[in-house]
């Protein structure tokens, strides 16, 4: 079964339960489906045809009808809205810069890869002026699309992964599960099954308020993708027989047709062709007849079970239609070839050589093309089986004229050669990549370890510091708290002498307080080792203030209360006042509130 993968770009906001904390609806990632489409629509058309409102608000009704009509399908009049809303945008290089990535999801879904990158380059360059870390993280996403739709899978998990990083510094929760189920993606195209499945697991088991919505069935179908290829198929099948109530009722056809495409494939698996047919039936007629990227997939596989099933009949008849569409002119490459290859199959099987050799001529122009756009191991395996393929149909063709013992020996050398081959390759190759992310995976660890352990250095360190400053400053204000003891002790022996006028015992308690030490001194000397700057830029900042302004500003500083300054300066509470208002006025601050900040600031 060939990998049929959605990318979940042009898939709603996946993070919040509502939605306006992501985003106001300027991209179609904010939106959960066509029903909110058709809602917000409604009232975009009447801002439209009023043309009264300003020119972004137009812009952005013009955007919204653009949504609905990629919601629904007609792409190419979306990008006629989304280039109206451009014009009306020339001087809103922001707001272009949404525009511009609905554009290429416009473009993506019209196979048209060389605009989509064109829009998003567009998009990355607007960024640069504005620089929005959520809005680059989302260009990221589009680059990232394009290159998984041109099959490099390295650079399409590049940049998932650079956007999944500007999301989380951002702090950003919005649009990281978005991104990291198209990285899971990646993982499906490299056939790393384990870890995608884990990726599609933890989404699952963590947005179940999400369930019934667009972008849960389509984690739900790619989910199913490596449960498939692991052979979990009644899981698979359980998954997704019971997402398809959910996607009828929500009307998005492209989507039911890719479940009915899904059980088909997975009722081929299992042995019931019949089953199968009926799933495949109901998918082609959704999608058969439209320009659907899908189409030609759909077709090509559906083809393959009317071979198993010998409805030779009916494949002929739906190939004679479908060669002429406009799904099939519209189709990728590897699509045509695998359609080419399967019709090959079919026409030589009923006789018809003619329409048979011209098959396996485009099958082998296809292949050619293949061959010169094609990634490593993938295009060798496809150039392997398509190489087999050719020789098998050009030796049963010429059956009559080889002996037919040589015949069989010469296909089975061939056939056990290409497998050998292939398995080599594709043992080599995994191997290869499976010990790539897994050291990729032990670097992030260790980064993330290494961050950690400097983090936590940095704030030991900051800890540290502040216990050192906050006990330097309970130390000067106990300083400065002695100090006031002091002259009290003084004023004490003062009131002492006034009343008794012992002067022996007057002079005993002065002696005694001479041998106490210098606190002002020290006082002064503790306060400049704590606040070295302080006095010299209080000083340059406020010239008019004098030494003693600046020695009683670094008692405020300690937050001392006034009663406890009046008692160290030897003055009264009101004077306290008073020089407190007067220090205020010189340096031009109305409240005591602004002059405490200010001086615990510095």
């Amino acid at each position: 079964m060939k990998l049929f993968l959605f990318l979940l770009f042009t898939l709603p906001c996946l993070a919040q339960n509502n939605a306006h904390a992501c985003s106001d609806y300027w991209l179609k990632a904010d939106y959960t489906g066509l029903q909110q489409a058709k809602d917000k629509g409604i009232a975009a058309q009447t801002i439209i045809s009023e043309a009264t409102a300003h020119d972004t608000v137009i812009a952005k009704a013009l955007t919204t009808v653009g949504i609905l009509r990629d919601f629904a399908g007609n792409r190419e009049d979306a990008l006629k809205h989304y280039n109206k809303a451009l014009n009306l945008l020339s001087d809103y290089s922001a707001l272009q810069i949404y525009v511009h990535i609905n554009a290429a999801i416009a473009y993506e879904q019209l196979t048209d890869y060389k605009q989509m990158l064109q829009s998003a380059n567009k998009a990355l360059a607007l960024n640069k002026k504005n620089d929005n870390p959520v809005k680059q993280a989302l260009i990221y996403q589009t680059i990232a699309t394009y290159y998984f739709r041109t099959d490099d899978m390295g650079q399409s998990a590049s940049y998932l992964l650079k956007g999944i990083s500007l999301l989380e510094k951002a702090k950003n929760p919005c649009y990281i599960p978005l991104l990291k189920l198209n990285l899971a993606n990646t993982y499906i195209q490299t056939n790393n099954y384990a870890f995608a499945i884990d990726l599609f697991k933890d989404y699952l088991e963590n947005n179940k308020r999400a369930k019934g919505t667009k972008v849960y069935t389509i984690a739900v179908v790619n989910y199913t993708e490596c449960l498939i290829e692991v052979n979990r198929l009644d899981e698979a099948f359980s998954l997704l027989e019971n997402s398809l109530p959910d996607v009828v009722k929500g009307g998005d056809k492209e989507l039911e047709a890719v479940l009915y495409y899904r059980l088909a494939n997975l009722e081929n698996r299992r042995g019931k062709l019949e089953s199968s047919l009926g799933y495949y039936k109901k998918a082609y007629a959704i999608l058969g007849g439209t320009t659907s990227r899908f189409s030609a997939n759909i077709f090509g596989d559906y083809l393959d079970v009317l071979d198993k099933a010998k409805r030779y009949k009916d494949a002929t008849a739906l190939m004679a239609s479908f060669k002429n569409s406009e799904a099939y002119r519209k189709s990728t490459t590897q699509d045509r070839f695998e359609y080419e290859k399967s019709a090959a199959a079919i026409y030589t099987k009923t006789g018809n050589l003619k329409e048979g050799n011209r098959a396996l001529t485009e099958a082998l122009r296809l292949c050619d093309s293949l061959r010169q756009v094609g990634n490593g191991l993938q295009e060798q395996k496809v150039q392997a089986q398509y190489q087999t393929k050719v020789l098998g149909d050009k030796n049963q063709m010429l059956k009559k004229r080889l002996d037919r013992e040589n015949l069989l020996i010469i296909l089975y050398i061939i056939l056990s050669l290409a497998v050998i081959i292939i398995g080599f390759m594709y043992i080599r190759g995994y191997r290869l990549r499976h010990r790539l992310n897994k050291e990729r995976y032990k670097n992030t660890l260790a980064d993330k370890l290494l961050a950690q352990q400097q983090r936590d250095y940095e704030q030991e360190i900051s800890n540290n510091q502040k216990a050192i400053i906050d006990e330097k400053q309970r130390e000067a204000t106990s300083m400065a708290l002695r100090i006031a003891s002091f002259y009290e002790n003084i004023n004490t022996l003062l009131d002492k002498f006034n009343n008794y006028g012992s002067v022996s015992e007057v002079k005993k308690e002065l002696q005694q307080l001479i041998k106490e030490k210098d606190y002002w001194k020290q006082f002064e000397t503790r306060f400049n080792n704590l606040n070295p700057d302080f006095a010299t830029e209080l000083k340059n900042r406020f010239p008019k203030l004098t030494k003693n302004d600046i020695e009683f500003c670094s008692l405020v500083k300690l937050k001392l209360s006034n009663k406890e300054i009046a008692s160290l300066l030897q003055i009264s509470h009101e004077s306290v006042i008073t020089k407190k208002y007067r220090i205020r006025k010189k340096m031009e601050l109305e409240e005591d509130a602004d002059f405490e900040k200010l001086l615990s600031e510095i």
